[in-house]
């Protein structure tokens, strides 16, 4: 038991725990089945990310580039769907798929279109 509390991760877990109790507390809504189903579904979809780079990093390719890929294909899906008018199921088969084997110098490219993307709906 000493040695779960001196984990690197108990302090983390401790503050988790605390913040249930509190929000449970403080809001009537926090602790309904719906809550903690939206909750756990949200962990569990990011425990699925996180187990798939583990595999990729323990298989010595390193590349850590997830969240700047799914930041990349949720802005080329939202552009399709916004701006283009693509049907939704569309834009996402086009969303992730040209992005799966790109070559270095289409990525810049594509970083470059990404970002003018980005100016243009701010503007």
């Amino acid at each position: 038991m000493t040695g779960l509390l001196r984990a690197r991760w108990a302090p983390l877990l401790a503050a988790t725990i605390l913040l249930g109790i509190v929000m449970g507390a403080v809001t009537k809504s926090f602790g309904t089945a719906f809550n903690v189903y939206v909750i756990l579904q949200t962990a569990a979809l990011d425990a699925v990310i996180g187990l798939s780079q583990m595999v990729v990093l323990a298989a010595g390719d390193l590349s850590l580039a997830v969240g700047g890929l799914a930041a990349m294909c949720t802005i080329v899906i939202g552009y399709l769907f916004e701006v283009h008018h693509w049907p939704a199921g569309l834009a996402v088969l086009a969303g992730p798929g040209p992005l799966r084997d790109v070559p270095g110098a289409t990525r810049d490219r594509l970083e470059q279109l990404t970002l003018a993307f980005i100016g243009e709906s701010l503007d």
